[in-house]
């Protein structure tokens, strides 16, 4: 193959692609370039071998899609698809993905008590249907920035959003993206973030965006499907140890019972109560099978939304019917 260098008819050889963006505090720049190349010509008494010709790549880009930072058509996120042409397109969706982020983002309380400030990068997969995957931090600045940032990412998963996906020749392909996501202090325009929870304090699950989940589904890919899938498990380890009571049965008592309990920060269960018992033996019943979950060694897995473990306080209903 021939030596190459940038092509001297292009003088800007270098292509890229540049949006910023400002919110609350933070700066945000998404770069996305290539370099033109052109193969060297060299003068020679004799002439050399003949240059082969260059694989035909869109054949391997229709059936593998995937792999590579360029193409023809970039994925695009969503909400700019009344747009008529492309470029439009994509100078809509880069806006609004970038207001995605930094609506979401929120600065680390370790970094932001520490001053810290830098860029984090975090890698992804845009698929052919349009989904985002295989997220993962590439560049941490360190102080909980970079699970920051991949937190962000991972929050396109969980709310399902699908991006137009790239094309190449016509057909969809598989691009990966490299997100830079800038941690910048503001401090009289972003205020400082709430510090994090004392040791022994609990939380009420209905205030994270994240709860500990029953184990048994941690390898489900997004967070929507493992908590739909240990949600399931849970209602039916607790059904299926259920025993109505005698004295309940006997007196047609129904109802639910309700117990609370806390999750702590290594996933076992503690200070089971109930908080709200129909009668005859029907709470100390629901108060028995929870206590099960320590017996027989189950663990939840204790990261909260913020990343860290957390003591995560649950009200959970247990209802008895006899029918």
């Amino acid at each position: 193959m021939p030596p190459f260098y940038i092509c001297k008819a292009n003088k800007n050889a270098m292509v890229a692609q540049f949006s910023t963006f400002f919110m609350g505090g933070f700066f945000a720049a998404v770069v996305v370039s290539a370099l033109q190349l052109c193969p060297l010509s060299l003068t020679a008494q004799q002439p050399g071998p003949p240059v082969p010709s260059r694989p035909d790549v869109r054949a391997k880009d229709k059936y593998d899609g995937f792999i590579g930072g360029i193409r023809e058509e970039m994925p695009l996120f969503p909400g700019c698809e009344e747009h008529p042409d492309y470029a439009t397109k994509k100078r809509c969706a880069d806006s609004l993905m970038i207001a995605f982020v930094y609506d979401n983002l929120r600065y680390p309380y370790a970094a932001w008590q520490d001053s810290l400030q830098g860029m984090a990068v975090v890698s992804f997969a845009v698929e052919k249907d349009g989904s985002v995957a295989d997220a993962k931090i590439v560049r941490d600045p360190g102080l909980g920035t970079g699970a920051e940032a991949l937190r962000i990412v991972n929050l396109m998963m969980d709310q399902g959003i699908r991006w137009t996906p790239g094309r190449q020749a016509g057909n969809p392909v598989r691009v990966q993206f490299n997100l830079p996501v800038r941690f910048k202090m503001a401090d009289h325009e972003f205020p400082p973030p709430p510090p994090p929870p004392k040791a022994d304090e609990v939380i009420r699950a209905e205030d994270l965006e994240r709860i500990p989940l029953f184990p048994g589904c941690e390898d489900l890919g997004t967070y929507e499907e493992q908590k739909e899938c240990a949600d399931q498990k849970m209602v039916e380890f607790i059904y299926y140890n259920t025993h109505y009571p005698p004295l309940a049965r006997e007196n047609e008592v129904e109802g639910t019972a309700v117990i609370s309990f806390v999750i702590e920060k290594d996933g076992r269960i503690g200070e089971i109560k109930i908080m709200e018992n129909p009668g005859a033996g029907t709470g100390e019943e629901a108060l028995r099978v929870f206590k099960l979950f320590n017996e027989k060694g189950l663990k939840f897995n204790p990261l909260g939304s913020s990343g860290r473990a957390v003591r995560v306080l649950v009200h959970f209903p247990v209802n008895f019917s006899l029918n």
